[in-house]
């Protein structure tokens, strides 16, 4: 019984190799289109029911080849609408059925959905699966509270979770001025101050700077810092910031200040 199950164990994992190396060696082999194909329309998900057979007893394994793999044919390309079509949704599904306790599949996964892929209900999905088994995680909860609050625009939603991490230990060691954006949130439903722009700089700070996710985190902190910049030296405060997140001078006409990429600093 026990070469029997070592034998299907074997099996089931040359077949899964298999499929991904087809896979791979079909892309490279086929030749390229004129017209360029979204990934949205050319990505391959797995049936769940013919993962779950091949990955019986290694399920973490299963899962990782396919994180991997997803991570790998990331894009840039917005999603948008509402129905839990995006393709990378469709994968991170895929894996919460092999191995629920997938961590990295919650922090990371929720954020490409929200970030790059703006596919807002998706990631609320994937958010609220992994705040039902890991509802003390601090980057978890983090990254939760900062798609309901920037993504959703929904306070009562955010508050609670940044109330939860703020006066922890790792709160109060990471993020310290979460407890003056939850008194923000609480009083005046402000939406843009100094610590909402900070909200999104320790997030850009745990990520690598050329991955999809880093590069379209970096826009967010760009406009964030772009406007909460310019509405202070139109508003005439003190000590404004002069320059832009990359280094570039305000522009100003007729003691108005604006940027030089208008759309840049307005954009998600």
């Amino acid at each position: 019984m026990r070469n029997v199950t070592y034998k299907s164990i074997a099996l089931s994992t040359i077949l899964i190799v298999i499929l991904f190396l087809g896979q791979q060696q079909l892309s490279t082999q086929r030749p390229l289109p004129l017209i360029k194909i979204s990934k949205q329309e050319s990505a391959i998900n797995f049936s769940d029911e013919l993962i779950q057979i091949f990955s019986t007893g290694q399920s973490r394994l299963i899962s990782s080849l396919i994180w991997i793999e997803t991570l790998m044919e990331s894009d840039l390309d917005h999603y948008g609408a509402d129905d839990l079509g995006s393709w990378m949704f469709l994968r991170f599904n895929t894996l919460n059925r092999i191995d629920p306790y997938f961590y990295e599949v919650y922090r990371y996964g929720g954020q490409y959905l929200s970030i790059v892929k703006n596919d807002r209900k998706g990631a609320t999905q994937i958010y609220e699966r992994g705040l039902k088994l890991f509802p003390e995680k601090f980057w978890l909860n983090y990254h939760a509270a900062f798609h309901y609050y920037f993504e959703l625009n929904d306070y009562k939603r955010a508050i609670p979770l940044f109330e939860k991490i703020a006066f922890t230990k790792e709160g109060k060691r990471i993020a310290p001025f979460l407890s003056s954006l939850i008194s923000r949130l609480r009083l005046k439903h402000q939406y843009l101050s100094e610590e909402s722009y900070l909200l999104a700089e320790h997030a850009y700070r745990q990520l690598p700077k050329d991955s999809n996710l880093g590069k379209r985190l970096y826009r967010r902190l760009y406009a964030i810092r772009c406007q909460l910049d310019l509405a202070c030296l139109n508003g005439k405060g003190r000590d404004c910031r002069t320059r832009d997140l990359d280094g570039i001078r305000y522009i100003s006409h007729n003691g108005t200040h604006g940027a030089r990429n208008p759309r840049r600093c307005n954009s998600k």
